[in-house]
């Protein structure tokens, strides 16, 4: 093969080992920040993290909602910590990402000017619903008087009104 196939052939394998190589370090980051979250009760060396995080991964390709979560099993089987720990852990971990997410969002939308109507509407109607939900406490206290703060609002938007 000469010229023109030889770079044809160079560029198109650049992609997928950037990609790759991409994918591979920020595995690693996850590992390691949930290795720091696991180190709090136990020690765990990084590459036993960083597997079970590459097997999690693995799974939740293919497994259908979520049900790819072995990294509790599998830190489970290599060390002291319990199931409940190394899943808590875990969860907390999505949590961090889900907050990091909705900062992220909120700082870029921030920066759009003019903003389109139906996205005011939408954030206005999300964040009385959201803050109806945290008003009503029957989720998490099951003693209180059936009705609460949602259905004594007068327009509660959303599903606010039927939790």
């Amino acid at each position: 093969m000469g010229g023109r196939m030889d770079h044809h052939y160079a560029c198109s394998l650049a992609v997928p080992v950037g990609r790759l190589s991409h994918n591979l370090i920020c595995l690693f980051l996850r590992s390691f920040r949930w290795r720091i979250l696991l180190n709090t009760d136990a020690h765990s060396d990084v590459a036993t993290v960083f597997e079970a995080t590459m097997a999690g991964y693995l799974g939740n390709s293919f497994l259908p909602a979520r049900a790819g979560e072995v990294r509790s099993y599998i830190i489970n089987s290599r060390s002291s910590l319990t199931k409940t720990y190394v899943f808590t852990t875990a969860l907390s971990g999505r949590m961090m990402d889900a907050i990091v997410l909705v900062l992220a969002s909120s700082m870029v939308l921030l920066g759009v000017n003019p903003k389109p109507s139906w996205l005011g509407d939408m954030s206005r109607t999300t964040a009385v619903n959201r803050l109806c939900r945290l008003a009503d406490n029957r989720h998490s206290a099951p003693h209180r008087a059936p009705g609460g703060v949602c259905f004594a609002a007068s327009r509660c938007p959303g599903d606010c009104a039927l939790a």
